[in-house]
């Protein structure tokens, strides 16, 4: 018989300071009256399909399917969709944590072209929305581990840095 034995002990138990606030999947169809607004917690936009744009004060960038978008706290923002091509998006809000490129000075948000992993963090997302609608026993718990496995990926791939933040009492719903 051989074995081979891995300790886990050298690792922390959760790398990630973040905690999930909600997620929705929201679709541009010509009724959304794009604003600029803000939240007390980070946001991580997955572009599913259509084309958009986004707004980060007075910068305006296009996304496409597979593009992430992180905008940290505070940070005036909006995202509208195209008549044509209406974007369809799940958004996450997460508290505790700002995501910062670490080959860029801009602090407000980042994006991303996911390409292959993409196919990996839909899926992900997906199951996070399956355990907060079928709110089996402990959907939190699930969620935010789910939610680890992107993010402790963005990291090790150096693409991104998470520095921590003050928990905020409630977060902005706008």
């Amino acid at each position: 018989m051989s074995n081979i034995r891995y300790n886990n002990e050298d690792y922390p138990l959760s790398p990630v300071p973040i905690r999930l606030l909600y997620i929705s999947v929201s679709k541009f169809e010509g009724d959304w009256h794009s604003h600029l607004h803000s939240h007390q917690c980070t946001e991580l936009f997955y572009v599913l399909s259509g084309k958009g744009e986004f707004q980060v004060d007075e910068l305006r960038f296009p996304v496409v399917p597979g593009d992430m978008v992180t905008i940290n706290p505070n940070v005036q923002h909006t995202e509208t969709g195209i008549k044509n091509s209406p974007m369809e998006y799940i958004v996450l809000g997460v508290e505790g944590a700002e995501f910062l490129l670490d080959d860029n000075d801009e602090s407000r948000f980042c994006t991303f072209a996911c390409g292959a992993a993409g196919v990996e963090i839909l899926r992900i997302l997906r199951k996070i929305l399956a355990e907060l609608k079928e709110k089996r026993q402990h959907p939190g718990i699930i969620a935010r581990n789910l939610l680890e496995n992107p993010c402790v990926k963005l990291l090790r791939h150096r693409l991104v840095s998470l520095e921590r933040q003050p928990t905020s009492k409630r977060a902005s719903l706008e």
